[in-house]
């Protein structure tokens, strides 16, 4: 891998940033199966999605430092 492809996975990562209180509790009640009531449901999948996402870019990073 080439040092601008970790320059750009680190680059998307810095964009994703840090979620907010509220939008780790979101994550949270998702992960545990809760269906909140709406126009919050409409958050629930779509913000777990980038978590998992973010997850995966993080540990590809890790694996390729070694």
């Amino acid at each position: 891998m080439t040092f601008k492809g970790y320059q750009d996975l680190g680059q998307a990562l810095d964009q994703m940033g840090q979620p907010t209180d509220q939008q780790a509790a979101l994550i949270k009640a998702t992960m545990q199966g809760k269906r909140l009531e709406y126009p919050h449901r409409y958050d629930q999948e779509p913000l777990l999605n980038l978590h998992k996402a973010k997850m995966h870019l993080e540990m590809a990073l890790d694996l390729l430092n070694i």
